[in-house]
C-alpha cells in the first residue's frame, strides 16, 4: 500500500513539471561584420506560470544568462549598451538584438526556458560569427540595393583611407575573376552594369592594389543573389482518416533559412489541428478528415537578406493514391525484356499474320509433297 502511495505521489510530483513549451521560431547561424547589428530570434508558445524564456552566450558567459525574459541579466555595461531584447509578450517573441557588433559577441548561442524547477531547458542554438575585414580592405555598394533582372546597377569601390597609403592604391573590378574595370591612383571607382539572367549569383569583388600590402585586398558583393529553392516531404505515401501527417520543408543548397507555410486548409487552421516544430520546418497536421483529402498544403523559405523562394506544395492524399508533390518524376526506363502483355497491338497482329503464313507455306508444301508420292505409287503399278 505505501508503495502504491509513493508511486502515485511521486506520478503527482513529475507531472506538476510537466512543461508544454514549443518552439516556434528559433534563431539561425549567421555572419555579422564588425560594427553592424544582428538579430536572433526566439519564438515560443504554451509558457507556464513559474517558467521564463532566456538567452546564454555560451563561449563568453558560459552558464550565465544573458537575458531573462524581456529584460538584460548581463552587467557589463559595454554589453548592456548594445544588447537589447525585442520582446512581444502577446507573440511570445523574444529576440536578442546585438548592435554594434564586436569579436567577443561571436560564439555560440541557446535560446531556453527556465521551468518551474529552475531548469534551463534549450530549445534551439546558432552562431554568430564575427567577419573581420581585411587591413586595407575596401568597401563594396550597390544601388539599388535590391536590383532585379534589367535594373542597370551602380558597383561603388570606395578604398580605406584611414591606413594614409601613399600612393592611393589602384581599383579593380573583376565579375567572378573576369576583370571589367580599373583605375589607378583614385579611392573611388563606379562601375555600371545592366543586370541579365546569367549574372544570377555572380560575385562582383573589388581589389586594391598597392605596395603597401603583401595581399590585395578586396571585397565582394553580390547584387543578384540566386532564389533558395524550397521542397516538402511527408512522412508517408498515403494516410487514412484519424492519421497525423507530417510534412518537411526544406531548402536545397543548405542555406540558413526561415521557414514558412504559406498554403494550409482554412479547417485545418481554424480547428488547430496542426503543430509546427523545428523553427516551422516541421508542420504535423492531426487527426485527419476526408475532408482533408486533396487540399493543398505549401511552404516558403527566407533568407536573412530578404530572398524568397517559390512556394514547393503537396497535396494530402487519403486512400491508397501516392501522395503527389510539385515535381515532375523522372521518366520510367523499361527493361529490354518486355512481357507479351505490353506489346503494341500493331505488333500482336503483325505476329499472328507472320505465325498464319508459316503454317500455310508449311500446309502448301505437305500437300505438294503428298501429291508427288500418290504419283509415284500409281506409275509403279
Amino acid at each position: 500500500m505505501k508503495a502504491l502511495i509513493s508511486c502515485i505521489l511521486f506520478f503527482i510530483y513529475s507531472t506538476s513539471f510537466t512543461s508544454a513549451v514549443q518552439l516556434i521560431q528559433g534563431p539561425i547561424s549567421q555572419k555579422v561584420r564588425r560594427g553592424n547589428t544582428a538579430t536572433l530570434e526566439c519564438s515560443v508558445t504554451s509558457i507556464q506560470t513559474g517558467e521564463s524564456v532566456v538567452w546564454k552566450h555560451v563561449e563568453h558567459l558560459g552558464e550565465k544568462y544573458v537575458s531573462v525574459n524581456h529584460l538584460l541579466y548581463v552587467t557589463d555595461p559595454e554589453l548592456r549598451r548594445r544588447y537589447k531584447v525585442t520582446w512581444n509578450n502577446k507573440k511570445r517573441d523574444f529576440h536578442l538584438q546585438i548592435t554594434d557588433a564586436q569579436d567577443i559577441d561571436g560564439g555560440l548561442y541557446e535560446c531556453g526556458y527556465i521551468d518551474s524547477r529552475q531548469t534551463f531547458m534549450k530549445l534551439a542554438q546558432a552562431t554568430l560569427t564575427l567577419e573581420v575585414p581585411m587591413e586595407g580592405a575596401p568597401t563594396c555598394d550597390v544601388s539599388p540595393t535590391k536590383p532585379k533582372i534589367g535594373d542597370t546597377i551602380t558597383l561603388t569601390c570606395s578604398a580605406a583611407t584611414a591606413s594614409g597609403l601613399m600612393p592611393t592604391p589602384t581599383l579593380l573590378w573583376d565579375i567572378n575573376g573576369r576583370e571589367v574595370l580599373n583605375q589607378a591612383g583614385t579611392t573611388t571607382l563606379a562601375y555600371y552594369q545592366i543586370l541579365q539572367r546569367a549574372d544570377e549569383g555572380a560575385i562582383f569583388r573589388c581589389k586594391a592594389i598597392s605596395n603597401a600590402f603583401a595581399h590585395e585586398p578586396f571585397c565582394t558583393i553580390i547584387p543578384l543573389p540566386r532564389s533558395p529553392v524550397a521542397t516538402v516531404r511527408a512522412d508517408k505515401a498515403f494516410y487514412k482518416v484519424g492519421d497525423n501527417a507530417t510534412f518537411v520543408c526544406s531548402e536545397i543548397s543548405g542555406e540558413n533559412v526561415k521557414y514558412s507555410w504559406s498554403k494550409v486548409d482554412v479547417d485545418i487552421m481554424m480547428t488547430g489541428r496542426f503543430e509546427l516544430k523545428a523553427n516551422n520546418r516541421v508542420l504535423t497536421i492531426t487527426n485527419l478528415k476526408q475532408s482533408d483529402n486533396n487540399s493543398v498544403i505549401e511552404c516558403e523559405v527566407e533568407t536573412p537578406d530578404g530572398r524568397l523562394s517559390k512556394g514547393a506544395a503537396m497535396s494530402i492524399k487519403i486512400g491508397t493514391d501516392t501522395a503527389t508533390t510539385s515535381w515532375t518524376a523522372a521518366p520510367t526506363m523499361q527493361s529490354p525484356l518486355v512481357d507479351k502483355s505490353t506489346l503494341h497491338p500493331v505488333v500482336i497482329v503483325v505476329f499472328v499474320l507472320l505465325v498464319v503464313a508459316i503454317v500455310v507455306i508449311l500446309a502448301l508444301v505437305l500437300i505438294r509433297y503428298s501429291r508427288k508420292k500418290a504419283r509415284r505409287s500409281h506409275s509403279k503399278i
